[in-house]
């Protein structure tokens, strides 16, 4: 939303006039459509100069999916994450196409290219990774894009190589491919049935409950609940130095902490889970509170995945297995304060 004027600093006047068109914009279109009039750069660097000539200019930058103006102070951020740029639901890309689990052990997810191994446990066949599909967003960020066609994703401390190793992080309505008003109620008359969907790869779904379950029941020991031991990888638990975000009001750089993370599992069915860890902190930056998440120290410590099933209008049920757990650990989290991994089934 846009910034009241009043908590602005002194601004010019076709500042002020730009700032009234945006908010007469989205109080007329709601978050559902874009400014599609504004122009748009990749990131702030490229931004023109700020000068009397274009004050006033509003342009959209992607990769912080913010608006700025140009005013009497430069350039400025004049808008929250881009919820006007929503684009969530039944949404299917065009290069959709159903993918099995192939003799080899792996699929391609035909949207991206992406190749992910897979692995049969019992009559269900699994990824043996998490899915890693849609474009990077800043963990500051709400998620918008949530389909089939188009998702978004965090990757643990902004940075892309975590989710190359531990695939994205997801809010439960981006998992589900349905738009976020359904963080906050239930969503029982849209998820599909027996299978839903959500962003996984074609002919691939959401786990639910009931499947989770079975995974769980099949491949521990009789008499023992050691199925976090038997689905943990036998590499990637050790002991490892763990960076966080500084306290205080802003980002004030990272703490380094050397910690025990946790033991490697058997990995005894070749489900390979990870210690990818999920968000769910708020982070106070300067005067604002992100109701989202700082990236708080669960890296290297959990593996965290969402099910399809609700508990309530705002809560989903979640899978964990810990550090130092040889269980599977299953409880109610928070649809909207929380981004975990998504583990797909086949159909």
């Amino acid at each position: 939303m846009v910034h009241e004027l009043s908590m602005l600093p002194k601004l010019g006047a076709t500042r002020i006039a730009a700032l009234a068109v945006v908010a007469l914009v989205l109080s007329a279109c709601g978050d559902s459509v874009g400014l599609e009039s504004a122009p748009k750069v990749a990131s702030v660097s490229d931004l023109a100069s700020c000068t009397a000539e274009n004050a006033g200019e509003a342009v959209f930058v992607e990769d912080e999916r913010m608006l700025y103006t140009c005013g009497e102070d430069g350039w400025r951020a004049e808008l929250e994450p881009a919820e006007y740029e929503r684009d969530c639901g039944t949404d299917v890309a065009s290069n959709d196409s159903v993918s099995k689990c192939g003799a080899d052990g792996t699929f391609t997810d035909s949207r991206d290219g992406r190749i992910y191994k897979c692995v049969t446990i019992g009559d269900q066949v699994w990824m043996a990774e998490n899915l890693d599909f849609g474009e990077i967003v800043h963990s500051t960020t709400n998620q918008t894009k949530a389909s089939a066609a188009h998702a978004q994703k965090y990757c643990y401390g902004d940075d892309s190589t975590n989710c190359s190793k531990y695939g994205g992080l997801y809010q439960w309505h981006t998992a589900m491919g349905l738009c976020s008003e359904y963080n906050s109620k239930s969503a029982r008359e849209v998820i599909q049935t027996p299978h839903h969907r959500g962003i996984c790869p074609a002919g691939w779904h959401v786990p639910t409950q009931e499947e989770w379950e079975k995974l769980v029941e099949f491949v521990q020991s009789p008499d023992s609940n050691n199925a976090g031991k038997m689905l943990k990888s036998n590499e990637g638990w050790e002991r490892q130095k763990h960076c966080v975000l500084g306290g205080g009001d802003g980002f004030g750089g990272y703490v380094c902490l050397q910690y025990s993370s946790g033991v490697n599992g058997a990995d005894s069915y070749g489900w390979s889970a990870l210690p990818g860890g999920h968000l769910g902190e708020e982070c106070k930056v300067g005067y604002k509170t992100h109701v989202l998440w700082c990236h708080s120290s669960f890296l290297n410590k959990t593996a965290e995945f969402w099910s399809s099933t609700e508990v309530n209008p705002n809560a989903a049920l979640a899978y964990s297995i810990g550090a130092l757990a040889s269980s599977v650990q299953s409880g109610s989290a928070n649809k909207m304060v929380g981004a975990r991994s998504v583990r797909c089934v086949q159909d």
